[in-house]
This record gives structure tokens, C-alpha cells and sequence, in this order.
């Protein structure tokens, strides 16, 4: 009998979710691509009795995966020739072409890292961060065809439409943050019992962590060298994708100047603050950092007028008293963190959106309102107050939540369901976790076990 496994390519601020699972399922192997294999990853583990294997080590040293694809290729190219140019144009074709180049021995050996995994493992789950990037997509069409669940637990709450790529949905499930979430897929006509509604792991203890705000901003003012007498406003840096005919190449750039020439206009005026750009992580940090300070130069502003950054995007977020984003998750986050968030409008977010609704408690500005939107925000409470009070109001739209149970425990019962074999660890874990829950807070947990059973069983 082969021995279990798992295979887990999340990313790092989701991993939480696996202790869970191989809480309910000890012993069982963690099967990952190597640049998921986080310390993070390694404690949970190793805490629980498992093993982690990363797919490129299980190739077999001898065996070439590029045989198949230098035969495929070479049919594809005799193909593509062989059509007239009125059905297919040769321009297109040098297109396809250049795509299989680059795709397909990607592709190929990603399906004989899986292929080999199930040679060695009983693989009884498959779970990703995305299934529409060419390694979440494979991993999932390949579960998909050997039999084995799949679930893809989106890393960001999906806000605007599904396009190219995102447009459609591989793996059995997805996991969303909450109810927002679900409305691109059913836009796609996916069918709603394949989309889950868990909460976001990475946002558990958000609301709760309002009370650390002065902790947060004592760590980010010295850890960034911040003037602690003025507020922190917040960019939170976008990319193009590069996946769509609408995307904006110049979207990095067009929305960081944005923001400089913002905070210089809040400077001439006489406004007080400490500007940070949280870039997202980049193989070197200080490409962002060099680019920031070119910027701030042709804008004619010093080089260290904005503080750069990729790290502190939680304690960031808490300690802002704005934060800027261009139709970002991060201002999902700044929302349950009760810090006031402001999106920036772009042609493509127009196109794509809208990300957020009138009554979400996010401030909307174009480029050249931001700087009058920051001031507004910073000088005037009840408008604080006023988006606020709307934000409270939607925050289980856009994350829910379930009484004591975190993201994390739903997910992690989500996965133990799916995996087969596993029911009775899931029903045990299940029982042990509802009588720790009872033993700390058993004023909040019997009202909820009263709920519980009531409603299951009023479904017989």
C-alpha cells in the first residue's frame, strides 16, 4: 500500500491551513514545488509527523521529459504550416507557436513531477492558490483526470471580471472569501455549489488586531525610521498582468506617480506625513527601491521624500490612517483592520469592475482627485466616520465569518471532507476541537452547538 499524501502548492500566507488537515490525517506527505517549501510549511510538518517532498525531487534522474514535447512540437509546427493563410493567418500562427515553445516543456514536466508523485504516493488531495496560472492549472487538470479532489482557494477575494485565463474554473472547488467573491464565478456560469464561502486565512484576526494599532505603528515608525509625531499614508504598489489586450503596461508607473505627485501637493500645502509605498515582493528588493527614488527625482521631489518597502503590509495597514490601493485586496484588508481605504481608478479597473461598490466604505478617486481625497480623509472625522460606518457594514460580504470557527478550521475541514479516507480523522478532530472550544469560551460555544444542531436537524 502506497503511503498518503498530499499535494499543497499554496502560498505562503495561506499555509496555516494544512496544520488542520494533517491534525485529522498524521503521517501524511506534503508534496510541493520547491519555492512553496516556506518555514512556515516546514514547522507545520514537522509538528504533525510529515514528511515534505518537493515535485522536482521526485523526477527520476534518468528520465527526459522533453522527448514527448520535441515530438509534439515538431507536429505542431508541421501542422501549422500545412494550414492556408486564410484560416489561419501567419502572424497567429507564429504566435501559437512561440506559446507552445514556451509553455508546453513547462507544462510537460510539471505532469511527470505528478505522474511521478502518484508512482510513489496515494496523492487523495490536490490543493492550490490559483488554478489559471500554467502550475495551479496543470496540478488541477491533472487531479481532474487521475481521479483525485481538487480545490483551489483563491488568494485574493475575486472583485472585478474573469478574464482570459481566470475564466473559468478547473479544480472541483473554490474557496472564497465571502460573498462577494462568489459573483465573477457565477458570472461565468459556474455553478454555485462548486464555490465555497471560507473566509480568508490570511485575514483570521484582523478585526481582533484594531486593538494592537499603537503596537503596530511603534514597530513600523522604527522599523522604517517614520517621523512618530505624523500619520502614515499607504500605497499599496499593482503590476500589469499582461494576460489581456486592456491591461495598461505603464499601470506600476502611472499609479505610483499618481501617489508622488499627491503627497507633494499635501507637502506644498503645509500637511504633515509619513508617505510609505508597500511594493509587492520583487527577486530584488531593491529594484523597487532604485525605481521609487528615479521617480521622486523627475517628479522633483527628493529621493527620500516617500519611504519604499515590501515588508510590514499588516502592521501598515493598522497603523495608516489611509490607505491607497489600486482595486486591491489590500483594501479589503485596511477595511477589516478599521483603517479608511482609497482606490485609485484606472482605464483598465473601469473596464474590468467595478471592484467596489458605492456603499463599500471605499473612498474612490481618479489620479488627480487623490491628493484633495488624502487631505479630506486626514483632516476630516466624520468623513472618516461616515466610510467606516459603511465599511462595518459590509465586512461579511467581503470576508465571512462563522462564530468561533476561523478561515483556517473551514478550510481545513473542507479538505479533510474531500480527501478520502479520511471522514472519521475529520469527525474526531472535529469533536476534539468543539470540546477545547467549549472549555475556553463556553459562553460563546453553546449557543453556537445549539445553532449547530438545530440546523442539522432540521434538514432531516
Amino acid at each position: 500500500m502506497k503511503p498518503p499524501a498530499i499535494v499543497f502548492t499554496v502560498w505562503a500566507h495561506q499555509q496555516e491551513v494544512l496544520a488542520p488537515y494533517l491534525a485529522a490525517h498524521r503521517g501524511a506527505s506534503v508534496i510541493t514545488f520547491g519555492d512553496r517549501v516556506s518555514p512556515v510549511l516546514r514547522e507545520i510538518a514537522r509538528a504533525h509527523g510529515s514528511d515534505v517532498f518537493t515535485l522536482e525531487s521526485l523526477l527520476p534522474k534518468d528520465r527526459d521529459p522533453q522527448e514527448a514535447v520535441r515530438t509534439e512540437l515538431t507536429a505542431l509546427r508541421s501542422g501549422l504550416a500545412a494550414a492556408p493563410e486564410t484560416a489561419l493567418p501567419a502572424q497567429a500562427a507564429a504566435a501559437i507557436e512561440r506559446a507552445a515553445e514556451s509553455e508546453l516543456p513547462v507544462v510537460a514536466s510539471v505532469l511527470d513531477m505528478l505522474n511521478a508523485a502518484a508512482d510513489r504516493f496515494d496523492v487523495r488531495l490536490a490543493v492550490v492558490s490559483e488554478d489559471f496560472t500554467w502550475q495551479g492549472k496543470t496540478i488541477a487538470s491533472w487531479a481532474r483526470s487521475s481521479g483525485v479532489p481538487s480545490l483551489h482557494i483563491a488568494h485574493w477575494e475575486p472583485l472585478g471580471e474573469l478574464y482570459t485565463v481566470h475564466s473559468d474554473l478547473i479544480a472541483d472547488y473554490v474557496a472564497v472569501p465571502g460573498a462577494r467573491g462568489t459573483e465573477p464565478y457565477l458570472d461565468l456560469g459556474i455553478d454555485q455549489s462548486r464555490i465555497l464561502i471560507t473566509g480568508n486565512p490570511a485575514w483570521d484576526g484582523f478585526v481582533s488586531r484594531r486593538d494592537r494599532k499603537d503596537d503596530d505603528r511603534a514597530i513600523v515608525v522604527e522599523a522604517l525610521a517614520l517621523d512618530p509625531d505624523l500619520p502614515i499614508v499607504v500605497f499599496a504598489t499593482t503590476f500589469a498582468g499582461a494576460i489581456t489586450a486592456r491591461s495598461e503596461a505603464t499601470i506600476f508607473e502611472d499609479t505610483l506617480t499618481a501617489f508622488i505627485r499627491a503627497i507633494a501637493q499635501l507637502r506644498q500645502a503645509g500637511v504633515g506625513v509619513n508617505a510609505v509605498v508597500k511594493d509587492r515582493l520583487r527577486p530584488d528588493p531593491a529594484d523597487g527601491s532604485s525605481t521609487l527614488r528615479r521617480m521622486l527625482v523627475d517628479e522633483g521631489m527628493s529621493e527620500d521624500a516617500i519611504v519604499h518597502t515590501s515588508e510590514y503590509g499588516t502592521e501598515l495597514a493598522n497603523a495608516a490612517q489611509a490607505v491607497v490601493g489600486v482595486d486591491s485586496n489590500y483594501l479589503i484588508g485596511a477595511m477589516l483592520l478599521g483603517t479608511t481605504p482609497i482606490n485609485l481608478l484606472t482605464r483598465s479597473g473601469l473596464e474590468l469592475g467595478p471592484f467596489f461598490d458605492a456603499h463599500s466604505g471605499v473612498d474612490e478617486v481618479e489620479p488627480h482627485e487623490l491628493g484633495p481625497a488624502i487631505t479630506r480623509l486626514l483632516d476630516d472625522g466624520e468623513r472618516r466616520a461616515a466610510l467606516r460606518s459603511e465599511a462595518e457594514a459590509k465586512l461579511e460580504y467581503y470576508n465571512s465569518t462563522d462564530g468561533e470557527r476561523t478561515a483556517v478550521d473551514r478550510l481545513a475541514e473542507i479538505m479533510t471532507e474531500m480527501a478520502p479516507g479520511v471522514a472519521a480523522a475529520a469527525r474526531r478532530y472535529r469533536r476534539q476541537r468543539l470540546v477545547r472550544a467549549a472549555a475556553r469560551r463556553p459562553w460563546r460555544t453553546i449557543p453556537w452547538l445549539a445553532r449547530t444542531v438545530r440546523q442539522r436537524y432540521s434538514r432531516r
